[in-house]
């Protein structure tokens, strides 16, 4: 296998070889934001090879071994004198709460057993917060590289097997080599049989895992995985997971009924590391995963014999009793594996016996009941046949002419019978597909309602939701050859295909294009800021050392500058370029589809649309995670980010909640002493210095955005120029009463007060007041890049390459309110109600505008129809007002209003959640102000105007109907949610 560019960076950085990770990550290409993360935790963690000299009372003397998340080291015990192998868990900071237990486990299982075949653990304990483990030290080599390296000798073993030699006497080099391995295997078993009588079971039993002394003593490692058979299944097993390594794994074990896992499961891995051993292949030896789960659990183990020529036939059938896939019908013990071995030494007749035709066909009948269940007809018909030879014999004797006739007939009616087994079973397998296509019509269907949102509590949705694809993937291989074993009988049209995707052609050679200029770009940009970040780093060393000119503080601001547009850059670029990809997917899946397929039959012409149509959607299903697709791997991001969000509220994760929440409990706080309590999914970041309110970064939805001040205390968010790489954020608005509306001067009540304006319509009132709970608000609108990254594309009008100046740091538009809400619903958020917009856009005013009554306080605030809209074409509707935007303004530019929020007047019209209805026959509700749901309304409410309307459209109390599916280049929203649980 291919080293990904995460394992190479992560054996570099293991082995000391990278001085400066910064500048190798700037230069990586394929790294996820995971992965970067683990390599930063590895090099703080000072785990390279010549970076650490001692780890508690043991003195590092080298490197011996290395993976994702730990290293094993060759040290001397500095108090005893001895030399052991020390695993250190290196990835400490990052690994999951899994991965500590296992490393903890394997210390508290492997300690207790006691066997010169098992490796024996002296000490556990924890340098510095990360956690070590001494185990023996163990000179030898591996017997997987034993068997890839054909290095098993035959050693003091020159035993015949007894029951396969060659008849002098003397054994061939063929059965000595077997006769070594069996005995190596032989102590394998019965140390490993010690495990399970102490209560252990490996799980993980594979040649890697069997060290070889120089002597030829075999030795037990890595009981990682390992769990005690008395007690109940670990809660790291409850949820489905499978552990081990799927070539070894049992059936019972890789389908992942944990409950059914004993120690007949390390059995089988014996086995199969026995028929590695001698065939020196793997037991099902298939190119793909899918192939080897559906092996594991469908096929037969093949014979022994006929792939080795000189393997005794008492072998063979060790190996099958082995690897029977019915546990009842395995070995019971590792005992009773190693004793049949031993009885082969000895040339002794051996316990278990080959397996019968009997058996055989009830083994098919298990792995196949439907089939076998309407198969019996057919059995019965066969059977008949038989019956009717049979009385045809007894009673015609020796009528040779007779029987023989009556033999024709049986004979004939076997051949008719074995025909409609063969229809019936063709039948059956297109009843599966059929039933293949619904699971996944359903599967795909319930995607959304399962898999969103992302929250710790969804968790266990995910694995299930896994478990039903995965169990599809794994008939994918069937569905192909029957769509390749029908389109046979077919014949295909290129020509007219041709014709059918000439456009989409076409296409897919420009989006190539596209693609090899901005990864030339990309590869061109990240050289620079290589360049830039080494300049940059030279001239900080020098002002360390002895101060900078004048014109070298200059060069230096301009340097960081340019590193931070070319990041920006890369950013943006990246983005486009996965965009590119996903649409050339599409492109290459679409037009290599072969659809215009002529058959005889129309009958097989619907079969193989069918098909055809199944084979490319699972195989989109198993295709790299894209934003905006459902995929295997996407999911299992998902899921991997749901259970980051649940430890992000554990440990470490508790201290920003902990400060956050002390400070909004004070008396004196603006939220005069609520009680708040962690919530999944948001990382608080401090309050604003103006406005005193805390912010919060969603994590789902973005990249942590820079907090200008002190972490945890004042400051303020600084978004990068024109990337959008940022998550939203979200501001926690005390609770009150709120007043909403307005209306028109009355002689009780006169221009300028409060809530009074002339330019009010009939349906902004009247004025009422409501109590509102606290709740949450994002501060800015959504961003294009926000959107981009949910979704995988890019709705919006004024788009990066359509407008110039435009970057995915700008509002998201051209969206309906079905689109909002389900974007809000996928990120655990909710529109806000328009009780709760208009307090947060008002934020304590009552004048026209939250900046005052006249139009010109919303100068450097508003981004509006005015001078700049009308210089592009549009029309001017503010006299002298210029804001400077043609189209929408990046988020956060333009001065927020008291509470922090950005944008609240102009840019784009914010959906509301509340329908449209005057306000007096339709009060809002105390608590979160919501007037009536939005479900089967036909018009919801906007706020907010937008940057091509006159500032009368961007006044706090305007509201516009629209309907819930309309979608104008103005339309856009900023998420909310309730702090309640």
């Amino acid at each position: 296998m291919i080293p990904t560019e995460f394992d190479q960076l992560l054996d570099r950085l293991l082995r000391g070889e990278i001085n400066d990770l910064d500048v190798v990550l700037a230069e990586a290409v394929s790294l996820t934001d995971g992965e970067v993360r683990r390599l930063r935790v590895v090099e703080a963690s000072g785990a390279s090879a010549s970076g650490v000299e001692r780890v508690g009372p043991y003195v590092i003397l080298e490197q011996i071994g290395g993976g994702g998340q730990g290293v094993v080291y060759l040290a001397e015990d500095s108090r005893l004198g001895r030399r052991v192998a020390l695993k250190v868990l290196t990835a400490w900071g990052v690994a999951s709460e899994r991965a500590v237990a296992r490393f903890q486990r394997e210390a508290a299982i492997a300690s207790r057993l006691e066997h010169p075949g098992i490796c024996t653990v002296y000490e556990t304990g924890m340098a510095e917060g990360v956690p070590y483990l001494a185990m023996r030290y163990v000179e030898g080599e591996s017997l997987a590289r034993k068997v890839r390296e054909n290095t098993l000798s035959v050693g003091a073993d020159t035993e015949s097997n007894g029951r396969g030699d060659s008849g002098s006497g003397t054994p061939s080099s063929g059965q000595s080599r077997e006769v070594s391995i069996v005995h190596l295997m032989e102590k394998v078993a019965r140390a490993l049989h010690v495990a399970h009588e102490a209560g252990v079971i490996h799980r993980d039993i594979k040649p890697g895992n069997i060290m070889v002394t120089p002597e030829g003593q075999p030795i037990i490692l890595d009981f990682g995985l390992a769990r005690d058979a008395d007690q109940e299944e670990s809660a790291m097993t409850r949820t489905g997971e499978v552990f081990g390594t799927p070539a070894y794994m049992a059936p019972e074990q890789l389908a992942a009924r944990q409950g059914q896992v004993d120690r007949r499961a390390d059995v089988w891995a014996l086995g199969v590391t026995l028929f590695e051993c001698v065939a020196r292949r793997r037991l099902f030896d298939v190119p793909t995963r899918h192939l080897l789960y559906q092996s594991i659990l469908s096929d037969d183990p093949p014979d022994l014999s006929p792939l080795s020529g000189s393997v005794s036939r008492d072998l063979a059938v060790i190996v099958q009793t082995a690897t029977e896939k019915d546990r009842d019908g395995r070995y019971q013990t590792a005992l009773e594996f190693a004793e049949d071995l031993r009885r082969l030494r000895a040339r002794e007749p051996i316990l278990a016996r080959p397996v019968g035709a009997v058996t055989r066909v009830a083994k098919w009948t298990r792995r196949n009941p439907l089939v076998a269940g309407l198969s019996t007809a057919v059995i019965l018909v066969l059977a008949w046949a038989v019956a009717s030879v049979g009385r045809a014999t007894l009673e015609l004797g020796d009528r040779n002419v007779q029987l023989e006739k009556k033999a024709s007939e049986a004979s004939a009616n076997a051949q008719r019978a074995e025909a409609g087994a063969v229809a019936l079973q063709d039948s059956l397998l297109e009843w599966e597909r059929l039933a293949d296509s619904r699971r996944l019509e359903d599967l795909l269907a319930s995607a959304d309602k399962e898999l969103w949102p992302v929250v710790p509590g969804n968790a266990a949705s995910f694995d299930r939701w896994l478990s039903r694809a995965q169990g599809l993937l794994e008939r994918l291989p069937a569905h192909e050859w029957a769509l390749a074993r029908l389109r046979q009988q077919g014949v295909y049209d290129a020509d007219a295909d041709r014709r059918l995707f000439a456009n989409d052609k076409i296409r897919l050679g420009t989006v190539a294009a596209e693609l090899a200029k901005l990864q030339q770009e990309s590869q061109s940009n990240r050289a620079t800021i290589s360049e830039l970040e080494q300049r940059t780093s030279a001239l900080r060393r020098k002002s360390e050392e002895s101060g900078l000119s004048q014109p070298e503080e200059k060069e230096l601001g301009e340097l960081k500058v340019r590193v931070g547009e070319l990041t920006g850059s890369v950013a943006d670029t990246g983005h486009k370029i996965a965009a590119l990809e996903s649409e050339r997917g599409r492109l290459e899946e679409t037009t290599e589809r072969q659809f215009s397929w002529s058959f005889d039959d129309p009958a097989d012409g619907l079969k193989h649309d069918a098909l055809r149509d199944l084979v490319s959607t699972l195989r989109g299903l198993e295709s790299n995670p894209s934003p905006g697709a459902i995929t295997v791997a996407g999911t299992e991001q998902l899921r991997d980010l749901a259970l980051e969000l649940r430890r992000r509220l554990m440990g470490t994760g508790q201290i920003p909640w902990s400060r956050c929440i002390e400070d909004v409990g004070r008396a004196d706080s603006p939220y005069a002493g609520l009680e708040l309590k962690p919530i999944p999914g948001l990382v608080p970041l401090g309050w604003d210095r103006e406005s005193r309110l805390w912010e919060f970064w969603h994590i789902q939805s973005g990249e942590r955005p820079e907090w200008d001040g002190e972490p945890l205390g004042p400051g303020r968010v600084k978004l990068h120029p024109e990337s959008g790489r940022e998550g939203l954020v979200m501001i926690l608005i005390p609770g009150g009463v709120a007043r909403l509306g307005a209306e028109k001067p009355n002689p009780e009540r006169s221009a300028g007060s409060p809530h009074v304006d002339d330019q009010v319509f009939d349906w902004e009132g009247p004025v009422q007041t409501v109590a509102l709970n606290a709740y949450m608000i994002a501060k800015h609108e959504v961003t294009q890049g926000q959107w981009l990254r949910l979704w995988g594309e890019n709705p919006t009008s004024y788009k990066p390459g359509t407008w110039k100046g435009v970057t995915l740091r700008m509002s998201a538009a051209n969206l309906s309110w079905e689109a909002g809400r389900e974007a809000c619903r996928r990120w655990g958020l909710e529109l806000p109600t328009e009780a709760q917009w208009e307090y947060a856009c008002r934020a304590g005013t009552g004048t026209r505008f939250s900046t005052g009554d006249d139009v010109a306080s919303l100068k450097g605030t508003a981004n509006i129809g005015d001078m700049a809209y009308a210089r592009a074409g549009g029309q001017n509707f503010a006299g002298d007002f210029d804001d400077g935007f043609v189209v929408m303004a990046p988020v956060g530019v333009l001065k927020a209003n008291p509470f922090g929020l950005h944008d609240v007047h102009g840019n784009v019209w914010e959906w509301c959640l509340d329908i449209h209805a005057k306000y007096e026959r339709n009060p809002p509700r105390a608590g979160d102000g919501l007037r009536r749901s939005g479900e089967g309304a036909k018009r919801v409410v906007a706020r907010g105007g937008s940057f091509n309307l006159p500032p009368r459209n961007c006044r706090s109390s305007n509201r516009v109907s629209g309907d819930r599916q309309a979608r104008l280049n103005d339309y856009g929203f900023r998420p909310a949610r309730d702090i309640q649980p």
